[in-house]
């Protein structure tokens, strides 16, 4: 048995729920300010206000990487277990697939909410 089967679709499970829980927390304003979890970009972390704006804007694609995640977590799964020596090949794919993918998505909510903020600082100052 490849250490791959163990490790991707745990690690994807973790992801999964980090995201949701990140998704969930900037949707609401919860998200402490500053904190690791959340988006970091100097603008954001200027005061409280721009944080919870920018990760609201933030948190749909947050919620996107979660399903991301839960979906290559269900995928290497399969792949690794139910599909034995013929997914070895196919799960090495999905796991690269979905760490590109999963890392593509923080950088767009990331760009995302620095967006959100930019436009709400070029409205005040009109």
């Amino acid at each position: 048995m490849n250490i791959l089967v163990v490790i991707a679709p745990l690690s994807f499970a973790a992801l999964a729920g980090l995201y949701a829980c990140v998704a969930w927390k900037a949707r609401t304003g919860t998200l402490p300010q500053g904190s690791a979890l959340g988006v970091r970009h100097r603008e954001l972390e200027a005061d409280e206000e721009k944080w919870r704006l920018g990760h609201f804007a933030a948190w749909p694609i947050l919620a996107m990487a979660a399903l991301v995640s839960a979906f290559h977590a269900i995928a290497s799964f399969i792949a690794g277990v139910l599909m034995g020596e013929d997914g070895r090949n196919f799960l090495t794919i999905l796991v690269v697939a979905g760490i590109v993918v999963v890392i593509a998505l923080r950088f767009l909510a990331s760009s995302a909410a620095v967006h959100t903020v930019r436009r709400m600082e070029q409205g005040q100052s009109d």
